[in-house]
């Protein structure tokens, strides 16, 4: 019974490991326009936040209207785009008063 339980941890572990560093596999890559669309038709998935890196890269969150899926892509320079993250139920916050920077 042992050896069984240890067959199945060391087959299932890397898939654990697999799902809870998404971001350090190899990313799906392919042009802002190609990227965007895709992710439009495939999940009816809209930017709806982006911010510039200090390496110059474009990173934003795409995510449908109604909060059910999302994903981060980070759009080098050349324009070549990576998802970098995706999930679901995404919720937007609003910024609240806080320390002015």
């Amino acid at each position: 019974m042992r050896k069984l339980f240890i067959v199945a941890a060391g087959l299932v572990a890397p898939w654990l490991l697999i799902g809870a560093n998404a971001a350090f596999a190899t990313p799906a890559c392919s042009s802002y326009d190609t990227m965007s669309e895709l992710l439009a038709r495939e999940y009816a998935e809209i930017p709806v936040a982006a911010g510039l890196a200090h390496t110059g890269k474009l990173l934003q969150v795409f995510a449908a209207k109604n909060g059910s899926s999302w994903t981060v892509v980070l759009t080098r320079p050349d324009g070549m785009s990576c998802i970098v993250a995706a999930g679901r139920y995404w919720q937007a916050e609003t910024p609240k008063d806080g320390p002015q920077v």
